[in-house]
């Protein structure tokens, strides 16, 4: 979904984001992936989910609702195809997210900076996507 996402965007610097965020997402991938047995091998930033991969996410962030402030309504998605496809990407995220939390209630080792990453991920999409419609977005109800 970030793939499609980064190729609808008109964006560069989104586009850069977004690659960055699929590059991020091969290490929780293999965080999430590993046998317990072998967590000792696993390497800071490339398959192990660090704070400051979370810190970095954070900036973003910060820096984009900066730029690009947030509607006060509740909007409906859709406004471009590419706001559309960040959304069904934070979706999917969310997704994720809920997956590990699973997981992790179920006994199983679940690095708790993953499941950071992954929240924070699903709130700089949401920021992105809001950036990419450009407030073109209609709000949820009409008054």
């Amino acid at each position: 979904h970030l793939g499609l996402a980064r190729a609808l965007s008109s964006h560069p610097p989104i586009q850069a984001i977004l690659v960055e965020a699929q590059r991020d997402l091969f290490v929780v991938g293999a965080d999430l992936a590993t046998n317990p047995d072998q967590r000792g091998k696993l390497r800071p930033g490339m398959s192990l989910v660090t704070g400051s991969m979370i810190e970095n996410l954070e900036r973003i962030i910060d820096e984009t609702v900066a730029e690009h402030p947030l509607p006060q309504e509740f909007i409906v998605p859709g406004a471009n195809a590419a706001s559309a496809a960040l959304d069904m990407a934070r979706t999917a995220i969310r997704r994720a997210e809920r997956r590990a939390l699973q997981l992790r209630d179920e006994g199983r080792e679940v690095n708790p900076e993953a499941l950071r990453y992954l929240n924070r991920l699903s709130d700089l999409v949401f920021v992105l996507a809001r950036w990419e419609a450009g407030g073109t977005e209609e709000p949820s109800r009409r008054s």
